[in-house]
């Protein structure tokens, strides 16, 4: 259970940031694609899927700490990708934070 409460707590900062405009997307994805299976198993709903699909269409992106190993005019090349992924999934990926958001809110809740 405690494996389970650290992730719940670390995927609400992750989807109220993303809510609140403090993250990006892809990040985001890729933050929770990696704390799923602690909160939801093996479970696939709609809204854990929007998140594993936005990470796996997104993995060669450089994002977040990544960013620092790549030089800088490779940077610019793949910024106009990951502006233009970022306008593509905003929108899913919003609607589906705040599904996830109103599931997991409360420790006792779960899926």
């Amino acid at each position: 259970m405690e494996r389970y409460e650290e992730a719940r707590v670390n995927a609400m900062a992750v989807l109220v940031a993303l809510i609140e405009g403090k993250t990006d997307t892809i990040l985001a994805a890729r933050k929770l694609s990696s704390l799923r299976r602690a909160l939801a198993g093996n479970e696939f709903d709609d809204d854990w899927r929007t998140f594993t699909c936005i990470d796996s269409e997104t993995d060669h992106l450089p994002v977040g700490e990544e960013r620092k190993q790549w030089a800088a005019d490779a940077l610019a090349a793949k910024d106009v990708e990951i502006q233009h992924t970022e306008d593509r999934y905003r929108d899913p990926a919003l609607a589906a934070a705040c599904n996830l958001l109103r599931r997991y809110r409360e420790p006792t809740q779960s899926r």
